[in-house]
């Protein structure tokens, strides 16, 4: 599912049967979809079969970002597995150099810079954490 490419950050995000569809044939096929210089936005979402891990995604942005996400199952909100989470996203941070991140419940993907800091602005994220926010490209 693809983000049209017509589709501008200042439209709502269209409802599921306006997405483009592309068949994901390997996850070097899709990687490779997300890094030509189109910008398609999407994202990939895989299994992990390391318990309380539930899922990995690998997100495209409209606007050339990466955005990497884990899942955590965590049924009771605990304060362990908030902890735990808090740790994995220093670690996704210093492992490959990001430049912010935030932990929040049920929410997908932001899909460019301008809903990230919305999300980071938001009552539903649960811990963030910035090493340095590049400003979006052509601002000051």
């Amino acid at each position: 599912m693809l983000l049209p490419l017509q589709h501008h950050g200042t439209q709502p995000i269209p409802k599921f049967v306006d997405y483009e569809w592309q068949p994901a044939e390997t996850l070097t096929n899709m990687i490779a979809t997300g890094l030509v210089p189109l910008r398609r936005c999407f994202t990939i979402y895989l299994p992990v079969t390391t318990p309380p891990l539930v899922q990995a995604t690998v997100s495209f942005t409209r606007d050339g970002q990466l955005i990497l996400g884990l899942s955590v199952d965590d049924p009771g909100a605990s304060p362990q597995r908030l902890e735990l989470a808090k740790r994995l996203l220093d670690e996704l941070l210093t492992v490959y150099d990001g430049s912010c991140g935030y932990i929040a419940v049920e929410d997908p993907p932001p899909s460019d810079e301008a809903e990230f800091r919305d999300m980071l602005a938001s009552a539903s994220v649960l811990h963030s954490r910035a090493s340095s926010v590049r400003p979006p490209d052509g601002a000051q």
